[in-house]
């Protein structure tokens, strides 16, 4: 009984509150519609990435891992070997039977015109 006392004593409206205009209402509705469609886009994006990069192969949640190690073993970030070095590795992959004398004529070739 107290509160429907007070309820009538205030308008009789229980949902009409003096200090907040109706427009608030209103503006808040739009204003949780606009953050859900955010949420839902933000979630469909991130489903959309991920399954675009399963079918690419990549693992979504490792893939800056997975990133970092093919670069650390690049021969893009790898020292610059001068071309004394790479002939003399040939020459001892060619003494050691590892390629034929075909093989290392071709290579010696490449290395010297580049």
């Amino acid at each position: 009984m107290g509160i429907t006392r007070a309820i009538e004593q205030f308008g009789g409206d229980e949902t009409h509150n003096p200090v907040i205009p109706g427009a608030f209402d209103a503006i808040m509705i739009v204003g949780v519609v606009v953050v859900l469609l955010g949420f839902v886009t933000v979630v469909g994006l991130i489903v959309y990435r991920s399954t675009r990069m399963v079918r690419r192969g990549q693992n979504p949640i490792t893939l800056q891992e997975d990133l970092l190690a093919q670069a650390m073993h690049s021969q893009t970030l790898a020292p610059r070997r001068s071309t004394e070095e790479r002939l003399g590795e040939l020459e001892d992959l060619h003494a050691r039977g590892l390629i034929s004398d075909d093989e290392h004529r071709a290579a010696r070739m490449d290395l010297l015109r580049s």
